[in-house]
């Protein structure tokens, strides 16, 4: 039975016998129709066989070409052509990047050629990390997986022949897949004028943030700490600094993920503060300080009158409940610098008898 010289060399190995002159080999076929003898002198044979599993018996020979006793059979499956990748496939020099919209998890479709008489393949991908894995068998030589964003991926597929699967004829690449644009922190306001920490809320993706604070100048602003990498996401504020307003700038950054924007926030702070001990008293005085430029006053008293009355020279009387009251509206202004100001007041009050107004 002949063998095209484009399937794939199966090379079968095995111990030598001590003053054996040669080998008969015996393969059958076991997914296949096939069955072979042959005879060699070393312990090694090389063949063309087609994809498929067998069996392989062998027995040693004499110095007359005489046969001892048979072997017990062996399973083995032939050698594979190996796999050509379609995509995702990097260069030796550059790796494939995938980029994606999603965030978490995105859809990565991988194909690869077919092989002549495999029916199933297995595909794995590991992330480098060794925190992300994925294994699927599949009918056809194109497989979609939902798999992490923002990693380093190895991927590879073996073929499957009469259920197990081929290592020896696996072929592997790498690619990255790369997530967006992280969105921006959240920056906190600070509760008060005397700040000592500032925060912000951010992705689960974001590792490590830039930051920079800066001051209202006449020129204007003016950066007073920065950072480029940092963990955390709140940094302490130095109320040694001048008061004034001043502003926040943080944005995110992630493993294998574009930049966010710059989220920013102003705020105002009492600085000028070197003993930190003095904070809840500088707060209370603070508290009891004219907030703004501008108040008002207004109140309402509401008055019920119950009225009863006779006339007994002519023998009459006379009742009437009265719905009546007081208002008063007023607005005031005065400068946050003066202890002087100007108050305007409008009292207004009336009563309703008998559905007349007075």
């Amino acid at each position: 039975m002949a063998f095209s010289k484009t399937l794939p060399l199966t090379i079968l190995d095995w111990e030598s016998v001590e003053d054996s002159s040669g080998y008969e080999v015996e393969i059958k076929g076991l997914s296949i129709s096939f069955q072979q003898i042959r005879r060699v002198k070393k312990s090694r044979l090389k063949i063309r066989l087609k994809i498929g599993k067998y069996q392989l018996r062998l027995r040693s020979l004499d110095e007359r070409g005489v046969g001892g006793p048979w072997s017990e059979p062996l399973p083995f499956i032939s050698k594979l052509p190996n796999l050509r990748l379609q995509s995702p496939v990097s260069s030796e020099k550059k790796i494939k990047r995938i980029h994606t919209k999603q965030q978490d998890q995105s859809s990565v479709t991988f194909r690869w050629h077919a092989l002549s008489g495999v029916q199933q393949y297995e595909i794995t991908i590991r992330s480098k990390d060794k925190k992300s894995f994925y294994k699927k068998q599949v009918n056809k030589n194109v497989a979609s997986l939902e798999i992490d964003v923002g990693k380093n991926y190895t991927w590879s597929v073996s073929p499957i022949v009469d259920g197990q699967v081929v290592s020896n004829s696996k072929s592997e690449s790498k690619f990255i897949l790369f997530g967006p644009k992280l969105p921006p922190p959240t920056i906190e306001a600070p509760k008060t004028k005397f700040v000592s920490e500032l925060q912000w809320k951010h992705s689960e993706h974001a590792k490590t943030f830039k930051y920079k604070i800066q001051r209202k100048t006449k020129k204007g602003w003016k950066t007073v700490e920065k950072k480029k990498a940092f963990s955390k996401n709140k940094i302490p504020f130095d109320l040694s600094r001048p008061s004034g307003l001043y502003r926040l700038s943080v944005k995110s950054r992630g493993s294998l993920r574009k930049t966010s924007l710059w989220a920013r926030h102003e705020f105002k702070v009492r600085g000028d503060i070197r003993n930190p001990a003095s904070i809840p008293s500088l707060i209370l005085q603070d508290s009891i300080l004219k907030p703004t430029k501008y108040y008002a006053v207004a109140s309402y008293l509401i008055t019920q009158v119950a009225y009863q009355g006779s006339d007994r020279n002519n023998n009459a009387s006379s009742a009437f409940n009265s719905l009546g009251g007081s208002g008063r509206l007023g607005l005031g202004y005065q400068s946050l610098k003066s202890p002087w100001g100007v108050l305007g007041i409008v009292d207004l009050s009336g009563f309703n008898i008998n559905q007349d107004n007075f």
